[in-house]
């Protein structure tokens, strides 16, 4: 599980240098890995693994909510690895999920 925070600056509101020279690596927020399964062969065609994740932010900083805007995405994503045999190519998924906070009153 992966969750960031990405600045982007535009070349409209600074100088396209600037927005080039200023850009960011992703902060992270989240960072984590789990084997759901070990290794050995799946025998039918479509296998579940039920899981969960605790959602626990790096070093005891806040998680932001999910944001998508010009300047700021915050993202969160799963990301499920299958290792294969040699002769079949690895396969990966990953899919974004969204953080809210409810109000509470």
């Amino acid at each position: 599980m992966d969750g960031s925070v990405q600045l982007h600056l535009s070349g409209k509101n600074v100088g396209v240098f600037e927005a080039l020279y200023n850009s960011t690596k992703p902060v992270s927020l989240t960072n984590y890995a789990v084997e759901l399964c070990k290794p050995g062969q799946i025998t039918t065609t479509k296998t579940e693994i039920p899981f969960e994740l605790p959602l626990k932010s790096k070093s005891n900083k806040p998680l932001y909510e999910t944001y998508h805007g010009v300047f700021v995405n915050i993202q969160y994503f799963i990301r499920v690895d299958v290792k294969r045999t040699f002769l079949s190519k690895d396969m990966m998924k990953q899919i974004e999920f969204n953080v809210e906070y409810k109000c509470i009153g």
